[in-house]
């Protein structure tokens, strides 16, 4: 069975899951500690919520705010947001406050890791 995203903020295991929350088809997390390169330098940071991998059920109806005003309420720690491919996306981010982070400049210099800083 599929834990709701606040089971899976409470339980200690597991780690990654996918979860059911609404608004998504599917949204897989993972939790835990985890070194982001911050401004160049590699810092460690304990509780770490990942958000690795999003399909929305119906694209642009707020569930992704939804899902941040959600996790900034129960989580305490950094909110990282993996492999974002879409340049829109990204500057939305951007504009609710996520940093790029773990750049790679292979990539043509497209950013496609965020984290939120608490």
């Amino acid at each position: 069975m599929i834990p709701t995203l606040d089971e899976f903020i409470i339980a200690e295991w597991p780690d990654h899951s996918y979860v059911d929350e609404e608004g998504f088809d599917s949204l897989y997390v993972r939790k835990g500690p985890k070194y982001i390169n911050v401004d160049g330098k590699m810092k460690w940071f304990e509780d770490v919520f990942q958000i690795a991998n999003v399909t929305s059920s119906n694209p642009g109806n707020g569930a992704f705010v939804r899902l941040i005003a959600k996790l900034e309420e129960k989580w305490s720690g950094p909110i990282f947001v993996e492999s974002v491919l879409a340049e829109r996306f990204a500057s939305y981010l951007l504009k609710i406050g996520f940093t790029p982070v773990n750049t790679d400049e292979n990539w043509g210099g497209f950013v496609h890791h965020f984290v939120k800083l608490r």
